[in-house]
Parts: C-alpha cells; sequence; structure tokens
C-alpha cells in the first residue's frame, strides 16, 4: 500500500513540476510491495496539462490519506552503520529439565537413599525402617555399614551422626527435577536463564520485528551444547570463584535446604535434558534504540532497511544534439525509515526488518526528495524512475549477547 501510494503520488508531482518531454517509471525490487504502475507522460514546451494539481495541494491531499503517522525528519546523527529506527529483536529461549544430583549420594542405590532418609525422620528408629521398608537384617545391616563408613550413621547408637542429618537433607534433593528457560540463538555466547515463562511470548504472537533462530535444531545435539554452555556458566572457576550454580540451586529450591547447599556446594552437579512436551521455542523481546550500532563480529542476523531509489536519465532532441551537453544521469537513494540520503550503491530485494508503519509519512518524505531533485532544463527531457528496495546491514551477534544480559534477572538476586 505504502508503495503504491507514494509512487502515484511522486508521478504526479513530477508532472507538475518538470515541463519538458519527461518519462515516469515506477519499478519495483522489493517484494513486500506491490508492482507500481509505469506511466508515461510526456510535456512539450507549454502542452502541459491543466488537469495537474499544485504542489501544495497534493502534499495536503497526501497528508490527508497517508496511512502512516504524519511525521518530521527525525533529528538524529544519521550514520549509515547505525540503525536507522527502532528496532525489536526476539531471542529464542526453550524449556529444559534441570535434574541435580549430588556425586556422593547418587553412588547409592534408590534403596538406601530411601533408608537414610526414613532414618532421619523424628520418632523412626531402626525397627521402624526394617517394618517400612520390609528389609530383613541381612539386607539392612551392609546399607547401614556403608553409611557408616561415610560417617553418616552410628551402628552403636543406631542414630545419624550431625554430618549425617545434614546429608539427609541432602538426600531429598538428590535426583529433583526443575525446569529452566535458556537462550538459544548463539552457542558462543553465555547462556541466559529465566525461571518462568513470563516475560517469554509463543512465535504466533509475533507481527513485527526480528525473530533470531536457534543455533541447532537436532534436540539431542542441542541437549549436550546447551549442558556445556550452562555448565560454563555455573561451574566454577577455580578456588576463589564458586561459580552461579550455588546462586542458581537457591532460586530452585525453598529456603529450608539452604544451608545444606551451601554445605555441600562443591558436590552438586546436574543434568540437562530438552523438555520434550514443549516442542516449540518461546521468545524474550529486546528493544534496540534509533542510532544503535549493531556490531561488526562476524557471526551476524542479517537486517534490511526499505529505501527509495530515485533515478533521472536525460535525451535531447536531435536538432540539439549538437548544441548542448547531454547531462550525466542522476540518481539518489533515500532511506524510508529517516528520509536522510544514502550513499551505498547496493541493494537487496528482500522484505523490509521494520514494518510499514515506521516508515516517514508521505509529506515528509516528498519534501526531503524535492529538496535534493535537480532543477530541469526545459529544453531536456528526462525520465525519472522511482525503485522500492532495501538496503542490507547486519546485527552482530555478540551485540544481541550483549543486550540480553542487560535484560536478564541477576541469579544472585530476586527474579524479575
Amino acid at each position: 500500500m505504502f508503495g503504491r501510494d507514494i509512487g502515484n503520488l511522486l508521478s504526479k508531482i513530477f508532472a507538475e513540476e518538470i515541463r519538458n518531454g519527461q518519462q515516469i517509471s515506477l519499478k519495483k525490487n522489493a517484494p513486500t510491495h506491490t508492482k507500481l504502475a509505469e506511466p508515461f507522460i510526456d510535456r512539450r514546451g507549454s502542452n502541459v496539462s491543466n488537469t495537474a494539481s499544485s504542489l501544495h495541494e497534493l502534499a495536503a491531499a497526501s497528508e490527508a490519506e497517508a496511512s502512516v503517522p504524519v511525521s518530521t525528519l527525525a533529528d538524529v546523527d544519521y550514520t549509515e552503520a547505525n540503525l536507522p529506527a527502532e528496532l525489536t529483536i526476539y531471542v529464542p529461549f526453550r524449556k529444559y529439565t534441570f535434574t541435580l544430583h549430588h556425586q556422593i549420594l547418587s553412588r547409592l542405590g534408590n534403596v538406601s537413599q530411601f533408608v537414610f532418609r526414613a532414618l532421619a525422620t523424628d520418632g523412626c528408629d531402626i525397627d521402624d525402617v526394617a517394618r517400612i521398608t520390609g528389609l530383613s537384617p541381612a539386607h539392612l545391616v551392609p546399607i547401614l555399614e556403608r553409611l557408616a563408613g561415610f560417617g553418616w550413621y552410628e551402628l552403636k547408637s543406631n542414630t545419624l551422626t550431625a554430618s549425617g542429618r545434614m546429608m539427609a537433607q541432602a538426600v531429598a534433593l538428590n535426583g529433583q527435577r526443575f525446569s529452566l528457560w535458556i537462550d538459544s540463538h548463539c552457542n558462543r555466547s553465555q547462556a541466559q536463564i529465566l525461571l518462568s515463562e513470563d516475560r517469554l511470548c509463543e512465535a504466533d504472537m509475533i507481527t513485527t520485528g526480528t525473530t533470531l533462530g536457534e543455533f541447532e535444531r537436532d534436540w539431542n545435539i542441542l541437549a549436550v551444547l546447551q549442558q556445556q554452555r550452562l555448565s560454563r556458566r555455573l561451574g566454577s572457576r577455580g578456588k576463589e570463584e564458586q561459580g552461579e550454580l550455588l546462586p542458581l540451586l537457591k532460586k530452585l529450591s525453598g529456603s529450608a535446604f539452604h544451608v545444606v547447599l551451601c554445605d555441600q556446594y562443591r558436590a552438586w552437579d546436574f543434568q540437562l535434558e530438552v523438555d520434550r512436551e514443549s516442542s516449540k521455542s518461546r521468545y524474550l523481546a529486546i528493544t534496540l534504540p534509533q542510532g544503535f550500532y549493531p556490531g561488526d563480529g562476524k557471526g551476524r542476523k542479517k537486517l534490511y532497511a526499505p529505501v527509495l531509489n530515485y533515478g533521472i536519465t536525460h535525451t535531447l532532441p536531435a536538432w540539439l544534439a549538437d548544441e548542448l551537453p547531454l547531462p550525466k544521469p542522476v540518481n539518489f537513494t533515500f532511506c524510508l525509515l529517516t528520509g536522510h540520503k544514502i550513499n551505498e550503491a547496493e541493494y537487496e530485494e528482500q522484505a523490509s526488518s521494520w514494518p510499514e508503519e515506521m516508515m516517514l509519512s508521505r509529506p515528509a518524505m516528498l519534501e526531503k526528495i524535492r529538496t535534493m531533485v535537480p532543477p530541469a532544463d526545459p529544453l531536456i527531457s528526462q525520465k525519472v524512475s522511482l525503485t522500492l528496495a532495501t538496503r542490507k546491514m547486519a546485527l552482530s551477534y555478540e551485540v544481541v549477547a550483549r543486550e540480553l544480559i542487560k535484560s536478564m534477572p541477576s541469579l544472585s538476586g530476586d527474579e524479575e
């Protein structure tokens, strides 16, 4: 709609302003716009159609019928390397099952762990454990001896030691499963974690902006790579730094387990699996402001900014061919998001990364074009072409990772 309206409107404007045998053709490069008509307007001498409206009338009419908000040119320091307008990007997150393991307790069998927890229950002695489990002394004694070997059980008094009672709490956490949402846009970046989906949206809810893809489609491979990413963030980085596993476990577990988590912080490990019941990714929106520098890293997401190419070619009547020099072709390119003149020469036939409603209003765009159009010689014919296209840009994944970190809650603080 925008391409068709501006094309027809510009044709009328140049029909009024350029009065000597001018041909105006409108072309289309961008697939998101409807193909424009190619009217031919030829006016010689004073033979000018009296049906053409004045420039002020056309501007007023275009303002009244504009489908986009009327705006003036943005008063910003324009640099072609920066984003010409605000852009919302959507970073993919996937749901995972996070299973907590205690490296020592995991070596005990399920029956041994059950006996251990039963012994820690107030008012439950060895006879009660034997009755509940149905284990004979021949089966129960080896379990108790093994617990005693770790220093967790006193055989003479048939009671748990102080460290044994602490470890009994750890047994309650061993094997517990939690749900996490982890970003999956770049394997080289630091893993970002959300404990709920409150800030995420489904793909079918995204109508504008740019959506990033996942770095791996195979779920089995993805789980392995995400385990590595999460381990790099959560794991210990020497004696001075414990990593972020303990803060995460405190968020996942109730406050009653914080003491044992801290006491056994070096013994905890985890296993990550893709949540098969949640088959689709969800997305976190991040808004980048106008003028934002998108970076120049190797891994980049392609962006396409909408532009309008304006070209003029000239022809001379044969009678004047030896008298007047033929002017060189004139070409201008304007950013449809800011109205600024673009210096780049290569353009793409791609859909715009910005929605049409973010483009300049027609009056503002026409005002910019009119200031750049060279004056016409009444003896030289002109052919004007208007071509809608897009200018290729790129958004570095390193920049995305940096902006994502800014929007994430700290594991050591309260979840936002």
